[in-house]
Order: C-alpha cells, then structure tokens, then sequence
C-alpha cells in the first residue's frame, strides 16, 4: 500500500472536521452540484437516471438491471411496485420472523428481539428491495406518521403498522392512509389514544393535537384550542387491549367511554350519536381541509425537492392533491416531474439510513441482520423507530452536519471489513463497474475525476472505495 489507513484516516478526518466546522461554506464545498467529468464508460446509468435512482431510491445497485433505462422510464416503473418482482429481498426478509406475523403474535417474542428486527427490516429493505421509490416514500410516512418504539407497547405494534398501514397504503390515498394511521393499536397508544374517555373527566387531547398539527393541516393551518378539543371529543372511546388480555392489539370501540354529544370540527357539524362512524367524519374533515393539501405537498416538495422548497411546486403539489383526492401516486407523480426536482441534483444532504443503504448498495454489501449495522445507525442518530418526539426525524440537512466524522468512519470501516454485518470485497466492486473511472461515475453520475477525490495516487483497492464512499459528493443526493 502506498497510503497507509492512519494517513487515510487522518486526510478524511481533516476534510470532515473542516465540513462539520464550517457551516454555510462547508455546505457549498459538500454542494457542488456540477463538475465536468470524462465521459461515461459503456453501460454506466446517465445523470439523470442516477439522479432520480439516489433521490427518490436509495442509490445505484452494480447488479440492478435497470441501468439502461431512461429516468423517465425508471420512475413509472416504481410508481407501480407491486408489478416489480421483489424476490431477492423477500428472500433475506424471512429470516426475521417478527416481520410476516400477526400482530398478536408479535407478543410471543421478547420486545427487544421485535424492535431489533423490525430496525433490520428497515435497513435491509432500503439495501436490497427493487421496489426503491416505495422504499422512499414509506421512509417519508415512517417520519410524518411518527412513532418511538419506546413507549408502552409499541415494541410489538411497531411491526404491523410498518408492514399493514405504512407499506400497504404509502401510495394510495392519503384517506386511507390517515385512517389506518388513527385506527392502529401503536397510534393509540403512542400518542395516548387509548386513554381518551369522556366519562370521569376531560378527554386526552394529545392524539388530536398531533392530528391536525403534524398530521393534517400543519402548525398554523387554521385550527384552534377548540377544534383540538371537539377532535378529541370525537375520537373518546377507541381502545386496545394490551398485555395480559386475549387477543393483545385488538382495537376496539367503548360507547360508553365516548362522548356521544353533538360537536363542532374545523366549522363543520357532527350530530349527536354518530358514536364510532364520528372517526370516519373527522377523516373527512381534515383531509378536505385546504390547508391539510399544502402541509403534505410542501413536506413532499422538502423530501424529493429541496430543504426550501419552491413555492410554486408546493402549490402545484398542493393542486394536484386536491383535484386528485388526497391520491398519492398522482401527487408524488407531480412532484417528480417537475423542473425543479430535475434541477435539484445534490441539492440535499443523505439523511444516515439514506447513506448507509446507499454505501452498502454501491459496495453490493453482503449483508446480516446483526446488530452492528443498526448500532451504526444508532451512532448517527437515525435508528428506525427511535425518534422520541412525535415530529419524526428532520428531513433537512442543518440537523444532520454534526454527524459527518462518523460518516467517514464508516466509509472507512465497510471498505476495510471493519463493519460486523457487512461483507464487501472492494477489489470485484470495481470490476463489476468497470473500473474505477465507471464506479464513481456510477455511484456520482457528472462526478470530479479521480486524481480530484485522490484516488489516482492510491494502490489500495479498499482505501480507494472508502475515498469514494467518504466524498463530498457521495454524502448528498
């Protein structure tokens, strides 16, 4: 080697300390959205493709066998996931039993052993599945829908609202998405829906608090004290039974513990004895609230656009939710075809899971289920089902600088075999792209030419790809 590992890793401290240290400046060395390049070797996906592949996916695969489509044609084609044959991924999934149980059953296993596998399924999903751009959007509704596996039982809930509400309705409505949403037992008892009674006191108010403010209509979307006060009203009585009941999860309507008076939502009348179909009204309010159209167009627009969104593709996002009714593939379509989602090329920062999964997919990782790759999460502070505020991670990328020293650790650790859980072989990484040349122009589309990243000077196959992996560029989508 003509490099050592601890001059290598002395360099990429050096550059990192400088980035984490220098805010707007280092963020604009990060950004450098557009350099020339040589040209791409044969068989190496176009910008754009990799653009949209690392934006709206989590990045290029070697072995992916779409990588001569136009970006176009890849973004149909995700847009309807259940045509996408999933097998390989299907595949590693069943090794963790937790993931394909029902609910109930979840209870048989020790808490700890569910959240380790539901994080694994997290992980795996985002290195391995062919269905990328559901893999993304469920990410975006894991963070909007937000909940800890932390509190009370959603140790065992977590799963089936991953699996039965998040992924089953990520692209349907947003309706249906809300109500499955309100309705599952890890809500309820995430966000202290279980204990809404009307009888013996004042309702709990933190369920529909979180509704309209994180939920629906957004913080200042026109909602007032009053109105979280009647949704909480309406939304007394819904139950789950928990450990130590029959059919642990259930949930369940107590008439006698709802308030069954007439009330006011939003301006618009419940009468008086609708009893549990109230729920089904307050769906329909929020949802048909205008301002429920722009808080989700403009997260949309923050995830798959830019940390300031543009106004213009929030209100035409918002426009298109509307006249669409809350359909999200149409809404996402909107967004993804865009002008400016075209013009956003590294505009973004990798959240960790998003940099990990797209480190172990460049590197086409072979990976365990083991607690090594999530304790890597858990160092960037982006554990699946971890937040513990009800907001979800943040999506922008101020919130996110601090952790880049460790980025590059890893970078460095997944080259060398230093990540328990990770098998990479960096000498057939490179031949399977073609050389080196093909492998950053694969990972980074219009990308700096090597002696700029450094690698002309380095001999070392596996500090060569932790060079990459631990670039500026690598790090944004």
């Amino acid at each position: 080697m003509t490099t050592s590992r601890r001059e290598l890793l002395t360099s990429l401290a050096g550059a990192w300390a400088f980035a984490s240290l220098a805010a707007l400046p280092a963020m604009d060395w990060l950004g450098a959205r557009r350099r020339s390049s040589p040209a791409l070797a044969a068989g190496t996906p176009d910008d754009e493709l990799v653009h949209v592949m690392t934006r709206c996916g989590f990045g290029v695969r070697p072995s992916d066998p779409h990588l001569d489509m136009q970006a176009d044609e890849w973004l149909e084609m995700q847009l309807e996931p259940d045509a996408i044959e999933d097998g390989e991924c299907e595949r590693r999934l069943r090794r963790l039993e937790s993931l394909a149980l029902p609910l109930g059953e979840v209870y048989e296993l020790h808490e700890h052993v569910a959240r380790h596998e539901l994080q694994a399924g997290v992980l795996l999903s985002a290195v391995y599945s062919a269905r990328q751009l559901r893999e993304s959007v469920v990410e975006f509704w894991r963070d909007h829908f937000s909940l800890s596996a932390t509190k009370g039982e959603c140790a065992w809930l977590a799963t089936s609202f991953e699996r039965d509400v998040l992924r089953e309705r990520s692209l349907g409505t947003f309706r249906e998405l809300l109500r499955g949403v309100l309705l599952h037992p890890a809500m309820l008892w995430y966000l202290d829906g279980r204990l809404n009674r009307a009888d013996g006191g004042a309702p709990n108010e933190n369920y529909a608090r979180e509704l309209l403010e994180l939920h629906t209509l957004g913080l200042g979307g026109g909602y007032t004290q009053a109105d979280v006060q009647e949704v909480a009203r309406a939304l007394s009585g819904w139950t789950s039974r928990a450990l130590g009941a029959s059919r642990k999860g259930l949930v369940e309507f107590d008439a006698a513990r709802h308030d069954r008076e007439a009330k006011r939502v939003l301006g618009r009348e419940l009468p008086a004895g609708l009893d549990a179909d109230e729920v089904e009204r307050v769906v329909e309010i929020v949802c048909a609230h205008p301002s429920t159209a722009l808080h989700v167009a403009r997260k949309l627009c923050l995830r798959f656009i830019d940390d300031e969104p543009p106004p213009q593709a929030v209100l035409a996002t918002a426009a298109e939710f509307t006249s669409s009714g809350g359909d999200l593939r149409k809404t996402l379509r909107s967004v993804l075809a865009r002008e400016e989602f075209a013009a956003s090329r590294r505009a973004k920062l990798k959240r960790p899971l998003h940099f990990v999964a797209a480190a172990l997919r460049a590197c086409d990782a072979e990976c365990e289920p083991t607690r090594g790759l999530l304790d890597v999460l858990e160092r960037l502070g982006h554990s699946p089902y971890q937040w513990p505020t009800p907001d979800g991670y943040p999506a922008d990328s101020v919130h996110w600088r601090g952790g880049l020293l460790w980025r590059w650790r890893f970078a460095l650790d997944l080259a060398c075999g230093g990540v328990h859980g990770a098998r990479v072989d960096a000498r057939r990484v490179f031949e399977l792209a073609g050389g080196r040349s093909a492998f950053v122009a694969r990972c980074l589309g219009s990308a700096p030419e090597l002696e700029a990243l450094g690698l002309g000077s380095l001999s070392d196959e596996d500090e060569a790809l932790a060079t990459v992996l631990a670039s500026p560029e690598f790090q944004r989508c």
